[in-house]
């Protein structure tokens, strides 16, 4: 067994439990697969986003993008793997609004988790400036 970040480190993921789960070997390839984004993507978005000390609205923009490209697979995948997918992102959304005061109700769906995870990270960033 290994543990699979459902957000990738490389591209803004964050290191907690929320945004991991248990899968095998065999099963973390395939993801990893399925859920490629091409490299010259991930240089554009390090280009832009490196020199940020202090996340801003060009740097949630960019990450929001970059993370939309990685999911575009996820329909492909196993049943399984897609609601672990699915389970993972409505545990970081929850996470995101607890960490950020944001109040917010969404469907029980991947990508309605995955916009009030980056829309709770916005609220936040927008109170910094």
């Amino acid at each position: 067994m290994e543990n699979h970040h459902v957000i990738p480190i490389s591209i803004g993921g964050w290191d907690v439990i929320e945004n991991q789960f248990l899968v095998r070997i065999q099963d973390h390839k395939l993801i990893h697969n399925k859920l490629n984004i091409p490299y010259s993507s991930i240089r554009k978005f390090r280009q832009l986003t490196n020199h940020v000390l202090v996340p801003n609205v060009v740097y949630m923009e960019q990450l929001e993008y970059i993370q939309t490209l990685y999911f575009e697979g996820l329909e492909v995948l196993p049943q399984e793997l897609f609601e672990k997918h699915v389970r993972a992102m409505r545990m970081l959304a929850n996470l995101a609004c607890h960490w950020y005061d944001y109040k917010a109700k969404c469907n029980p769906d991947f990508w309605s988790y995955f916009k009030v995870y980056h829309e709770a990270q916005r609220h936040f960033i927008n109170s910094l400036h």
